[in-house]
C-alpha cells in the first residue's frame, strides 16, 4: 500500500522542475542543466526522506503485526494450558473413579467369599457331624449299645 501511491513532492522541487523545463523549452540549456542538477540534488534528499519514513511506518506496522502475533500465541498457549489441565482434573477424577469401583468390587468379593466360606465351613462341619455320628452308630450296633444314655 505505500508503494502504490506516487511520491509527493515538496513545492521548491516542483518549482526548480518547473523553472527547469521553462529554461529548456527557451533552449537556455547551459542554465537548464544547472537548475537540473539542484532539483536533481533536493530529489535525491526529498526520495531518501521519503524512504526513512517509509521505513519508520513499515517497521512501525511489523511491529504491532508482531505484538499482535504475540498476543494470539499467549491466548492460544493460555487455552492450551487450560484445557491440558481439565484433563489433567478429568483423567485424575476418572481415576478416582476407577480405583473406588475396584475397591466396591473387591468388597464385594470378599463378602461373597467370606459368606461360601462360612457356608463351606458349615457344610463340612455337619458332614463330618454326621460322619461321626454314623460312625458311633456303627460301632454302637456292633457292641450293643445305643449313644446317649444308660437303661
Amino acid at each position: 500500500e505505500m508503494t502504490q501511491k506516487p511520491p509527493k513532492w515538496s513545492r521548491e522541487l516542483l518549482e526548480w522542475r518547473r523553472r527547469q523545463h521553462i529554461l529548456a523549452r527557451q533552449k537556455n540549456y547551459a542554465e537548464a542543466q544547472k537548475i537540473k542538477k539542484i532539483a536533481d540534488s533536493l530529489e535525491d534528499k526529498e526520495r531518501g526522506s521519503m524512504n526513512t519514513s517509509h521505513a519508520a511506518v513499515f517497521a512501525r506496522k511489523e511491529a504491532s503485526f508482531r505484538q499482535q502475533q504475540q498476543a494470539e500465541l499467549q491466548a492460544l498457549l493460555k487455552r492450551i494450558d487450560a484445557r491440558r489441565k481439565e484433563h489433567i482434573k478429568q483423567r485424575n477424577l476418572d481415576c478416582k473413579r476407577l480405583l473406588q469401583r475396584n475397591r466396591n468390587v473387591q468388597a464385594v468379593l470378599e463378602s461373597k467369599q467370606a459368606v461360601e466360606s462360612v457356608k463351606a465351613f458349615a457344610d463340612i462341619k455337619k458332614e463330618l457331624l454326621h460322619s461321626m455320628a454314623m460312625t458311633t452308630s456303627t460301632r454302637s450296633r456292633k457292641t450293643g449299645t445305643v449313644t446317649g444314655g444308660q437303661q
